[in-house]
């Protein structure tokens, strides 16, 4: 296990694969990356896991690094604990047209217990292009989820405690964000989201001084439905819309979601109204 390790304005760039890459059973407890640059790889920062779930990456804080013109991804990682990046930039990554899983930050964690997960002041522009998959700028997951493949259900993987606070989003192709089996998700304060946010099969759900030029989407598998998420001033140009498991769906109204705010909607029954929805 690698431990304490300190990297200050270091250029990781232009390599043929990856800027830098943790080892599959390899672990790191202690890191801090401050400044520099994983640019114009193929990936920037990767963390594969092995299958028994025993490496991990740990207590580890990004400040003002950038994570940009990578090819397929600025960030892709499978073990992640008690992690921060703050004041990153992920500019133009996630771009290859023929490849099916364009991210600017993908957070795919397997085969393990994962929390405390912060993204802060950061900004992600042109980031995740829809290729011959969908691609988001930020996607957030624990692997092993009802309906996921086989090879992650077998042992399942979690995540407890996700922050996005004052963050610019700005989505190359139509998600922005998805944030999939999370335990605690706080969106806070990101003013500037331009596509749509999904967040499916999570609980402990707030999203709080938000503007989103988009939809955003809860989506559950049960039908007596989980926690209501919690919605607090936020700006919606388009619906808000709950989705269960018998495929019914509601735009903003349904009893699943809290207008604190007592949020006004020119016409609750279309999609894409002309003037923001404010929840």
């Amino acid at each position: 296990m690698l431990t304490n390790l300190s990297l200050t304005d270091t250029a990781l760039d232009d390599n043929t694969s990856v800027g830098m890459r943790v080892a599959t059973t390899g672990s790191i407890d202690g890191m801090m990356v401050t400044g520099g640059s994983m640019d114009g790889n193929v990936q920037g920062f990767v963390a594969y896991q092995a299958n028994d779930g025993l490496s991990t990456v740990t207590d580890v804080t990004f400040t003002g690094t950038s994570f940009s013109e990578n090819l397929r991804k600025g960030i892709y990682v499978e073990k992640l604990d008690d992690a921060t990046f703050d004041g990153i930039t992920v500019e133009n990554s996630g771009t290859d047209g023929a490849y099916a899983s364009n991210n600017g930050i993908d957070i795919n964690l397997k085969f393990a217990d994962y929390g405390d997960i912060r993204i802060l002041n950061s900004t992600l522009t042109g980031s995740g292009v829809d290729g011959i998959g969908t691609g988001e700028a930020i996607y957030v997951a624990a692997r092993g989820y009802p309906g996921d493949s086989s090879s992650y259900t077998v042992k399942p993987a979690s995540i407890t405690g996700l922050v996005i606070q004052n963050t610019l989003i700005a989505a190359a192709g139509a998600l922005a964000l998805t944030v999939g089996n999370v335990d605690g998700v706080d969106l806070l304060g990101n003013t500037d989201v331009t596509g749509d946010v999904l967040v499916f099969l999570s609980g402990e759900i707030e999203l709080s001084g938000n503007g989103i030029d988009g939809d955003v989407t809860f989506s559950y598998d049960d039908v007596d439905a989980v926690e209501q998420p919690v919605l607090v001033g936020n700006t919606v140009t388009g619906e808000v819309i709950a989705i269960d498991a018998r495929d019914i769906v509601a735009a903003e109204g349904i009893d699943r979601i809290i207008l604190q705010d007592g949020g006004t909607d020119p016409n609750p029954d279309a999609t894409g109204n002309s003037t923001a929805n404010t929840i």
